[in-house]
């Protein structure tokens, strides 16, 4: 299994407040993402605050803080604030992919973007990784020992890169910049740190989007398994449901089934042309890989279009597929996230909770997606977190860090109706917390779907009025899922 340590012109640039320059030494600078290839022209500073915020003489730390000013001669002074996923992604290296679903927004407010702490330029918090040994099947010991090694290279103490401390950054940089309230944009796990500055400045918020909710008491990595399951069974089942589709892919769920058991106790070393670099790689291609491969596989509409071929080409005994999609996927993200900010957080909000059954919404919770027999991921990703975080340092949280979040704001819950991390059903559990709240779920779509079809506009209608009472949302019934691929020519014509 792969355990990898998880243009604007410049007069409108001068659009900037001179109480905001004076605030924080801003400069022209570029965004870019490791994922596209596009850069969007911003102006760029820092903030130096403290490590620990219990120590004023603790070491100092500079959170890079990018704004894509508004277009508009007069500009409100309420910002969106982009707050990145992951964890450990990067608001600014996150914004360039979202940057044309934000255009309209951003006409009037400024788009601000605080690398969390441990992410991006702000103190990253990464190291150096075997990748050689993360497709290699590790044993328990490597995994211990290169989270050992990874704590060495680290710049910062990992209690302090946890989710409050994030949380009290964005408002001392609100506070810096002269902002009156913020506009959240939450994507994925930036919903946990929206619902933490919410529940301790909720005076200082407008509005909040979560897009891919997580409730402020669900463990992340304790249900991913079962999530992707589901999601998994309704995209084969829709495969199933078209004549074609199933001449070509009969009985993929059970072929699935006996690929991956197949291949988790005889693994298949290969050696492969890397597909971005062309050098040979080795490569253990196990089951493990192979369901980590489907579970990233079917984070997108359109690399869901991919998998009944490469389930096929699995089945069929083609592991140089599995090998070629495992070392693309895992090669783009190694770049995307700060793997010692994404423990630190699993490791102090997540891990040490797994064995506790949280009394909130108790009920509801009975609601979620269950595992009903064979699980492709099994209980991987939960024992490979047990396994990193035994060893790694752990924040103190609040007693009320994972109670639910109640709030009279308004707030926009975006969903995917085949979203395999966060499901509709989480964003559910939440709406009878905010009743001033509206819960969109994206026809046929996966993971993040504000750039997807109408709902972008949506989001922006929201924004400018602050409210969900009269949103225009029929355009969502445009969406739907994409045609699969019948062979690797593509769907049919």
């Amino acid at each position: 299994m792969p355990r990898c340590l998880l243009p604007i012109c410049l007069l409108l640039l001068c659009t900037l407040s001179s109480q905001l320059l004076a605030a924080v030494n801003l400069s022209k600078c570029l965004l870019r993402s490791p994922s596209v290839p596009a850069s969007i022209t911003a102006r760029c500073g820092s903030l130096s605050v403290v490590e620990n915020p219990a120590d004023s003489d603790s070491k100092r730390i500079n959170l890079h803080i990018a704004i894509v000013p508004a277009k508009a001669a007069k500009v409100l002074k309420d910002p969106v604030v982009l707050l990145a996923g992951g964890p450990g992604q990067a608001a600014s290296e996150s914004y360039p992919i979202l940057a044309q679903a934000l255009a309209a927004v951003n006409r009037q407010r400024d788009i601000l973007l605080v690398d969390q702490r441990g992410t991006g330029q702000s103190n990253r918090m990464d190291c150096t990784q075997d990748n050689s040994m993360s497709l290699l099947r590790p044993s328990d010991t490597e995994v211990l020992s290169q989270v050992k090694e990874c704590l060495k290279q680290l710049p910062g103490d990992p209690r302090f890169y946890a989710t409050p401390y994030a949380v009290d950054d964005l408002e001392q940089v609100r506070q810096r910049l002269g902002y009156s309230k913020l506009n959240l944009y939450g994507v994925s796990y930036g919903s946990r740190v929206a619902f933490a500055y919410l529940r301790k400045y909720p005076n200082n918020v407008r509005t909040a989007t979560l897009d891919g909710v997580v409730p402020a008491d669900q463990l992340l990595g304790k249900q991913t398994a079962i999530n992707m399951q589901h999601v998994l069974g309704l995209q084969l089942s829709r495969c199933s449901a078209n004549p074609q589709c199933k001449t070509n892919y009969p009985d993929l769920k059970e072929g699935l089934r006996k690929a991956f058991y197949f291949l988790q106790k005889n693994p298949q070393k290969l050696s492969v042309r890397h597909p971005r670099t062309g050098k040979a790689t080795e490569v253990s291609v196990d089951g493990d890989m192979l369901a980590q491969t489907v579970r990233l596989l079917s984070y997108s509409p359109e690399t869901v279009t991919l998998l009944p071929l490469f389930i096929k080409q699995t089945i069929d005994g083609d592991y140089q597929a599995v090998a070629a999609q495992a070392l693309m996927i895992f090669d783009s993200l190694k770049n995307q996230f700060a793997a010692g900010m994404a423990l630190s957080v699993s490791c102090s909000e997540d891990a040490p909770f797994y064995a506790f059954e949280f009394s909130n919404d108790k009920k509801n919770k009975d609601g979620q997606a269950k595992s009903n027999g064979f699980l492709l991921l099994g209980d991987t990703i939960e024992k490979n977190i047990r396994l990193q975080c035994s060893i790694w340092p752990k924040a103190e949280l609040s007693d009320s860090f994972k109670q639910m979040v109640r709030s009279d704001l308004p707030v926009l819950l975006l969903s995917g109706e085949y979203d395999p991390v966060t499901p509709p059903a989480w964003a559910e559990r939440v709406r009878k917390h905010l009743p001033n709240s509206k819960h969109l779920i994206a026809p046929g779509q996966g993971h993040n779907v504000l750039p997807r079809g109408c709902i972008a506009a949506i989001y922006t209608d929201f924004v400018e009025h602050a409210s969900t009472a009269e949103l225009e949302t029929k355009c969502l019934e445009n969406l739907g899922p994409l045609p699969f691929f019948l062979n690797s020519g593509g769907p049919a014509p």
